[in-house]
């Protein structure tokens, strides 16, 4: 798929939401789509980078994914993950820990946005 149709259809994601606790994951190249959720939604955004902290939400945290998320159960409405080839996901056994932690915080109903790219 072409990638300025990929970022179409998430900016349009990103203008649908509406009251939703969102988790934004790897925010360093996606600031402008954090202010767009922002304004209608509760958005807590991480990121690996210690850069990352001018770029993520309000509500920002240095954080791995790979690692325990230091959120509730069934805490996230929506997570969202673009772009996170150098976040750590770069093999196998790290994506299969990212998402389980994911599953965890997301509820049942939720739903998880993911862009991986370049997974060995």
């Amino acid at each position: 798929m072409e990638k300025s149709l990929i970022r179409k259809i998430y900016e349009r994601i990103c203008r649908q939401l509406r009251k939703k606790r969102i988790l934004y994951i790897g925010t360093a190249e996606y600031s402008d789509d954090v202010k767009i959720l922002e304004q209608y939604n509760q958005v807590i955004s991480i990121d690996k980078a210690i850069r990352s902290s001018n770029f993520g939400a309000k509500k920002h945290y240095v954080a791995d994914i790979t690692e325990a998320l230091k959120f509730q159960d069934s805490y996230f409405d929506v997570i969202m993950m673009f772009g996170v080839h150098n976040f750590g996901l770069n093999h196998q056994e790290d994506v299969l820990k990212a998402f389980n932690n994911l599953k965890r915080v997301l509820k049942v109903n939720g739903s998880l946005f993911v862009n991986l790219t370049k997974i060995k």
